[in-house]
Order: structure tokens, then sequence, then C-alpha cells
């Protein structure tokens, strides 16, 4: 049976669990072509899935930082975002609409009594009472930051923290980056940070004191300070720095590093590095004591707190091998490790249950497309809650990868993953490169919608007899600092001695051998393999540009929310092209496209959050005029993930007909 477009678009992946507070329901979404289902499991294992909601382009903000829907305190009901907020009840009534959902609306947190919900309704914050319908708001100092505007309730649920953005006396952004504010309900300002940097992460420990994180200009030092209201004082907790920048999760308090707080707010885990790789750590929030928990193998992250406070779940990599993720279980008291769910592939998205008794997670791997299990965390008795695909689908007949450590051009070793048909001789080769950069291919199926929905195209380019290498390039994460570190000052020009190394790879094996090789990547990746085919035109006789960029000046001078998340690669280039002229002006790619060779192809989403598209028609303008071999395929609709299933299928198509057409 061969792979079809057909199948592919069947695909749904689950995604965002979530269990209601009593643990009778669990919540989660299934991501498929053209369509995002929000389901229900219950106790008895029956789905059900709710009906869908109008769309809303105050939801669509990319990578997921957007919650789409949430439990209200009483588990009766959840609480949805879809152009306004709405309750759905549980009972199966019609979902009823809270608010009027004339402006953006987006980020809504209940009040510990259930009484209140505060959520971002355009720059300002708003209040609804859930009893009456009141609808009341206020402004902070500056407007609410919309991609991410960190709104938490003190535990009695008279205060509110938010993220805000200071403003120039022109109504400007006075500067990159972010503060925080305390108020009351009825608005009135207590406290507010003025730093250089970001101020975010606010969490509350009780009615009075709240942890947060400060940033400096940088992002080379971050300090978590303890905060008690209402007039003060801060205490420093713990400062960490970095020279070369903090990791990228770190950036406004949005990853998954911490500090993330105990459920009894006595203490915090984080995961730092400690000898060039990331671990969890434990601060004691009395004391200030830093304590180191685990020690490997490979790196650590996504902790989850057990609902008790005396055992953490978390993702760690290393076993069997750095391409494989697998879930375990620390506990505190003791401090004895065991894995949970281990072998090939990758665990995400740990969730506890409220009983503390089972974990649900998503699990991908070989032959194992993205689906939702739950897991009984004594006994280990594991079942898969929601499968990828319809039972009696063909997605068991993907090609395993093999796990590689290629040589660079430079000496230095990178990893990869090399997928092809047994008795392949001579024919063409593919090199895919993720986005981020700091992200990390892992063996078999991603466990993501995006990626894993491109997998699933990979597979009519196996069928085909291609061979593709998944290459993790320096910048990925996974591997240890030296790895993530390696691209530091060398944004666009550093990874071109992986891309050497990678071809002289495929170039080496029999599959490949002497036969044309295609560069492919997406977003991040986008931009490295655009700067592979100009910089490297000798070596590649297509490339295949999906949601990327060329140019850094542009891609920062998008829209100010966006400003604070491209920290991740601020840091990697000594943060201002003021501070560093010769990184920022080599990692601009534009000037180079003179030098290209081989047929461009361009794919780009019309309304994408995260790359703007014109920075994808300036690209293909630019080749134009130069006289280059340039096809553009923009999407209306679409974001920085394709969602459509006529999207996916053009682009399949496209894909498959440049290939036979200029590589064979």
């Amino acid at each position: 049976m061969r792979w079809t477009m057909d199948e592919i678009v069947r695909f749904r992946c689950p995604t965002g669990p979530s269990w209601s507070p009593d643990g009778a329901h669990l919540a989660f979404f299934l991501s498929g072509a053209g369509r995002e289902q929000l389901c229900l499991l219950d106790r008895a294992g029956r789905l059900r899935e709710l009906p869908p909601l109008p769309a809303s382009p105050a939801a669509k903000m990319w990578g997921g930082v957007q919650p789409a829907y949430d439990w209200f305190p009483d588990g009766r009901a959840l609480l949805r975002v879809a152009g306004g907020l709405w309750r759905c009840d549980l009972d199966g009534g019609p979902p009823q609409r809270l608010t009027p959902g004339q402006e953006p609306e987006s980020h809504p947190s209940c009040s510990p009594d259930g009484r209140t919900l505060a959520f971002r309704q355009g720059a300002r914050v708003a209040l609804l009472d859930l009893a009456t319908g009141g609808l009341d708001g206020f402004d902070l100092p500056g407007p609410l930051y919309a991609f991410a505007p960190h709104l938490a309730w003190s535990l009695d649920g008279a205060l509110l923290a938010a993220a805000f953005r200071r403003l120039d006396a022109a109504g400007r952004p006075a500067r990159r980056g972010l503060d925080l504010a305390v108020v009351t309900t009825q608005g009135r300002l207590l406290w507010a940070t003025d730093t250089p940097g970001t101020a975010a992460n606010p969490q509350w420990l009780d009615a009075r004191r709240l942890l947060f994180s400060r940033y400096n200009r940088t992002h080379t030092r971050v300090e978590h300070v303890l905060l008690h209201l209402p007039a003060g004082p801060e205490r420093l907790l713990l400062a960490e720095e970095e020279p070369r920048g903090l990791p990228a999760d770190f950036v406004e308090g949005l990853g998954s590093r911490g500090p993330l707080l105990s459920p009894d707010g006595r203490a915090a885990v984080l995961v730092r590095p400690h000898q060039g790789w990331d671990r969890l750590h434990l601060l004691d929030l009395q004391s200030g004591h830093l304590h180191l928990l685990t020690e490997g193998p490979g790196e650590e992250g996504e902790p989850a707190w057990s609902p008790e406070g005396r055992r953490l779940a978390y993702l760690a990599n290393g076993r069997p091998t750095p391409f494989d993720r697998e879930l375990r279980l620390l506990d505190l008291r003791t401090g004895q490790v065991r894995a949970l769910c281990s072998g090939p592939g990758v665990r995400a998205e740990p969730v506890w249950s409220p009983d503390g008794r089972a974990l649900c997670f998503v699990r991908a791997g070989p032959g194992e497309p993205p689906a939702l299990w739950r897991l009984e965390v004594d006994s280990g008795e594991a079942a898969c809650l929601a499968p990828a695909w319809p039972a009696g689908s063909m997605w068991r007949q993907d090609v395993p990868p093999e796990a590689v450590w290629i040589e660079a051009a430079d000496g230095r070793p990178a990893p990869a993953l090399f997928y092809a048909r047994p008795g392949l001789r001579g024919r063409p080769g593919l090199i895919w490169l993720h986005g981020g950069p700091g992200m990390q291919h892992y063996r078999g199926w991603p466990a993501d919608y995006g990626y894993a929905m491109h997998h699933a195209v990979h597979q009519l380019l196996l069928e085909r007899g291609y061979s593709l290498l998944y290459l993790d390039y320096r910048g990925s994460t996974g591997y240890g600092a030296a790895h993530e570190q390696a691209n530091y000052l060398g944004i666009g020009t550093a990874e071109l001695a992986d891309l050497e190394g990678a071809a002289r790879f495929l170039a080496g094996r029999p599959e490949v051998g002497a036969a044309p090789l295609v560069l492919m990547g997406r977003s991040y990746g986008g931009y490295v393999a655009l700067s592979g085919l100009a910089r490297l035109p000798h070596l590649f006789q297509l490339g295949i540009i999906v949601a990327g960029f060329g140019d850094m000046h542009s891609y920062f001078s998008g829209p100010p929310d966006f400003w604070d998340d491209a920290a991740c690669f601020r840091w990697r280039m000594g943060w201002s092209a003021e501070e560093q002229p010769r990184a920022w002006a080599a990692a601009d790619v534009l000037p180079d496209l003179g030098r290209l060779r081989a047929p461009l192809a361009l794919f780009h989403g019309r309304d994408d959050q995260a790359v703007p598209v014109e920075d994808a028609r300036d690209i293909e303008q630019r080749c134009r005029a130069l006289g280059k071999t340039c096809f553009y395929h923009e999407y209306a609709g679409e974001d920085h993930v394709f969602a459509a299933e006529a999207t996916w299928r053009d682009f399949a198509g496209h894909l498959l007909g440049y290939l036979a057409r200029f590589a064979g």
C-alpha cells in the first residue's frame, strides 16, 4: 500500500492535554489538516468532540503561546477562546458567549474563587463578573503585552500581576523588553518594575509574595526575585549569567526552564546548565539555597510537579541515544530516578492527574505517529487514549532512521538522522533543517503537528526513492551547551560547515553517491538553507524554503510584540548591530543571492505571525531581479504552521514536481 495525500490529510495530532480539576475528564486538541478539534475523554474512555467555535484572528498566536482553552475551577465547564471568550458546559448544552469579541481578547485567567475572569482585551486588562456578566477593565502604565501578558492572580484573588510595555512620549515602545505591574482588582497600581531589560514569569506564593524573573538588556543575566507587597522589599534569590546569552527558553519566561513554583510555594524547580548540560535544580525560596537534583545522562527539561509536591516528572534525552527523549520520575524524598516511558522516539507534554496517580503525555517514534497516552505511575501500566490516525491506517509503514554523527567541514561532529529505503543506489538526497534554532530532531515521528505533517509528506519522498538527512546543525538543543552555542556570533555562517559535512556524508552513501542534492528547511531552518544555497552554491541542485527569511534586520523590524521573543536570535548575534556589526552583516543573506545557482521554491503563509510574509516576497523579488529561477507560493489565511488541507496538498504536489524536474 502506497502513501497518498488522501491518507496523510487524515492525520490528527493530539496536543495540549489538561485534566479537569476533579480528574473526571481529560481535554485535549486533535489538530489535523484544516481543523483543530477540542475533545473530551471521561473516566470510562468515552471520547466526545466539542462543537466548533468561530475562528478568531485574535487567537492566531504563533507557537502555541495563546491558550485556546482552560477549565473553570469547578470542573463543570471549559473556557474557550475564539472570537471572544466562551463557556462550554460539559452537560452538552450550547456554548455560551461571555464577551463581545469586538477587540482582540485572549489569555483568560480565572480568579481562585471562580467568580471573576481576567483577560487581555486589546491593550488593557479586562475583568468579567461571571455571576452578573458585568464587564470592567483598566489600563496599566503601558499596553498589556499581547504575545503573553502573564496574567497571574494572588491566592486571595485581591491582586493581579501582568506584563506590559512602556511607551515613550510619542506613544512608541520605549525599548525592547517588558515590565511587570501588580494592581488591585479596581486597577490601583501597587508596584511596577522599570528595567532596561525584561521582567516576566510572575508566580504568587500566597496573597502578598510574588516570585518573578528579571533579565538584563542583552539576556546574558537573569535574576530570580521574591517581592513582598504592598510596598516591597525585593529579595534576590538567585542570579544566573551566561556571557554568550541565556538559553532560548529563558526568553520572556515563556519556556519550560522555570522557575516553576512547587504546589506548597516553598520551592521552585529550574532547568539550568551544569557542566555543559541542562539539569534540574531545586531553589529553596526561604534560604535561597540551590540544589542540583539530577545528573543525567543527557539533557533534561519540562519538569512537572506532582499535585502533592513530592515528585517531579520530566523529560530527558540520552537513553538509549541523544536522538530519543524519555519520561522520567524523580522522588524528591529519596532522590531516586526511574524511567517511566523510554525507547526510540520522543515523549512530550507530561501532565499529572489531580490525584497524582497517573500522567498523560504525547508519545511518538519510529512507526508511531504522535498519540496521547495515559500511564499509571505506580504500576507502569500504559494505555493509548487518542491515536494519530484512525485504526487501519498505514502509518506503521514509515521508514525507520539511522542515527549518525557526521563530520562538519571544520571537524566538529554534527548529529543527524538518515532515512532511506533499503536497496537504493545513486538516488537524490535531501537535507532537512528544523526551525528554532533551539530545537532537535528525534528518531521517527515528531510530537507536534507541523513537523509531523512534514514528516508524513517526507514518506512520499522516501517511497519515490529519495533519501533524507534530518540535520541537527549547530545551535540545535539536546546535545549540550557546546553544540547549542556553536553558532554564537556566527548566525547564518557557522552552520555552513555542518551543511558541507552533510553534503559530503550523502555523497559518501551508496544510496546517494553523485546524485543531486536538495537543501530544504522550515522557519529558521529555511534561513539556514537559503544561506547554504547562496554561499555554497556548488553543492545543491534545488532549494526548498518553507516560512523562511533572509534578512535579520527586516526580521527584527516586525511587530513590537515579537521583538522580545526574537531574543533567542539576538543573544546568538551579540544582541545588536551596533555592538556586533560584523556578525549582523554576515547574517544578512540577501546580498549573496546573486551567487545562487540552484532553482529556489518558496512557500509562505500570508498571515504568518512569526516570519512576516514580506520577507518571503522580498526574497522572490530580488531573485527575479537577478535573473534567478524562483518559484513562489503564498497561502491566504495560513500562519507560520500550515493548517488547511488544500495548502498541504498544494505544497506536497509542488514539492514532488520540483524534485522530479530538478533533481530527478
